[in-house]
């Protein structure tokens, strides 16, 4: 599964706070070490530099695909690979490339389609005959988010012309559009407004706590389960899992032996999850 890199433990961190029932829509975490002007590879081309790095990327990917597959959400999740500018094709001499004008975007989840998008570059220089020093670019790097952004979170064209800075640059990405999702894919556009409005946990009062605090919550009725969570995901506290009838309700709390810290309260219905932050004195 994971490695013992930062790059791993992010991803897995990522994974619990999923699973810890947060709401965020987007996460966002982080490697260097790929500016590899030198020693980007090693005594072949199996070693050295970018290999390592590589291997770290497959290896948090897929220690962290892999659990969001057991939570059953793998296809509520996506992820792309970027990257802030790409490499020469080219070695500069010191078994490294330098800044490069293109790069690949990947993508990975199960609620993709998959497959290569574009052709494979044409590196030989047919009239010099000799190896391009830079990969040709096929698509703008926007036309990725533009897709994503568009079928997955579901931004509407006036919200996507907000993002992008206009009609003009906007038309030009969707010119670029990418088929990137599998049919019969559920994304945000799922009709959700209903369940959000009727079941909701409310923010916990007073927040922070000394000694007690106050969960209220909306609910249609049905099998609630509260319960509080450290920020790792694991349960520290049940504190009701029983049958609701419709309505408002309000339970209070003590904080008898929880440390001071940063917790969660989860609320779980069915499909239906949501937390709250909540802070102990």
């Amino acid at each position: 599964m994971y490695g013992n890199d930062r790059l791993s433990t992010d991803l897995r961190n990522v994974a619990r706070l999923i699973k810890g029932g947060l709401q965020t829509r987007v996460y966002t975490v982080y490697q260097g070490g790929f500016d590899t002007h030198t020693s980007q590879v090693g005594s072949n081309t199996y070693d050295g530099t970018h290999t390592s790095l590589l291997n770290s990327v497959s290896r948090a990917i897929s220690g962290f695909q892999q659990d969001i597959e057991k939570m059953g959400v793998a296809d509520k999740v996506i992820g792309i690979v970027f990257t802030e500018f790409g490499r020469t094709v080219r070695s500069n001499g010191g078994k490294g490339t330098d800044h490069g004008r293109s790069t690949p975007i990947w993508l990975f989840g199960s609620s993709l389609k998959g497959g290569r998008y574009g052709t494979n570059p044409v590196l030989l220089n047919p009239d010099t005959n000799k190896i391009e020093t830079q990969v040709p670019i096929q698509f703008d790097y926007r036309s990725v988010y533009y897709s994503v952004l568009k079928d997955w979170f579901c931004l509407t064209n006036s919200q996507l012309e907000s993002v992008f800075g206009g009609p003009t640059k906007t038309a030009k990405y969707a010119s670029q559009y990418h088929d990137l999702f599998r049919t019969g894919t559920v994304t945000s556009n799922a009709d959700v407004s209903n369940t959000e409005r009727l079941d909701k946990l409310n923010d916990i009062f007073p927040n922070p706590i000394e000694q007690s605090g106050v969960i209220s919550f909306n609910t249609t009725g049905g099998s609630i389960t509260l319960e509080i969570i450290d920020t790792k995901g694991n349960k520290v506290r049940s504190l009701m899992e029983k049958e609701i009838n419709q309505g408002y309700h309000e339970m209070s709390f003590e904080k008898q032996d929880l440390k001071p810290g940063i917790y969660l309260v989860r609320m779980r219905k069915e499909n239906y999850q949501s937390t709250k932050k909540l802070v102990i004195y």
